[in-house]
């Protein structure tokens, strides 16, 4: 088993832990390149079906057929939350509405 095997493993091992150790848990999805390895690891992890549901703040900053592939992944079996946001920057802040 090599190093990233090793990661791999304890990735799942984690994910099946805090799934069984806290009642309502979700991840955050940005439907990006990190969070996406963490639903694939998710899908390992229960053998293809995802029984966390995946939450994601839409910004309006995605490219519009990522989010559509987001709401396909419901016919797959995975719970998938949109929160749509109005996002307002002002300086340092960022607000959502």
């Amino acid at each position: 088993m090599d190093h990233l095997d090793k990661l791999e493993a304890q990735s799942v091992y984690i994910l099946r832990e805090a799934y069984r150790e806290f009642k309502n848990i979700c991840m955050l999805w940005s439907i990006g390149k990190d969070s996406t390895v963490l639903l694939w690891l998710a899908r390992k992890a229960f053998f293809g079906h995802v029984p966390i549901p995946l939450v994601h703040i839409d910004t309006h900053y995605k490219i519009p057929e990522m989010i559509d592939y987001a709401f396909s992944l419901g016919h797959k079996g995975i719970c998938f939350t949109c929160i749509y946001s109005k996002v307002e920057q002002r300086g340092a802040n960022l607000r959502l509405h």
